[in-house]
């Protein structure tokens, strides 16, 4: 039985100089000067990660979580509609990224 696909959650925060930007299942983060360009790196890191992984590989094995405070910070942040384009590595095993300003 094949698991439902997940979406990636990705916190975008204010940070001195900018932005930072965390996937929070995968625990990788981005720093950029604005929100664009964090939310697209972030994307971009998503998709060199996954490039590197086995097609073998469990999705469940993939997941590094954040810390839980920034799942809560997610959770009362505000949507941030942006739509990166992801990779095929990404899209096999997850149905997009979600952002949230937080």
């Amino acid at each position: 039985m094949q698991q439902e696909k997940q979406k990636l959650r990705v916190l975008i925060q204010p940070a001195p100089g900018g932005f930072t930007a965390v996937c929070l299942e995968l625990s990788l983060a981005a720093e950029e000067k604005d929100k664009i360009k964090v939310a697209d790196g972030i994307a971009k890191l998503i998709n060199a990660n996954m490039s590197s992984v086995n097609d073998k590989t469990p999705t469940e094995a993939l997941r590094f979580d954040a810390p839980k405070e920034f799942f809560e910070m997610y959770d009362q942040g505000k949507v941030y509609d942006f739509s990166p384009e992801l990779s095929q590595k990404v899209t096999e095993r997850y149905v997009g990224i979600e952002y949230r300003i937080g």
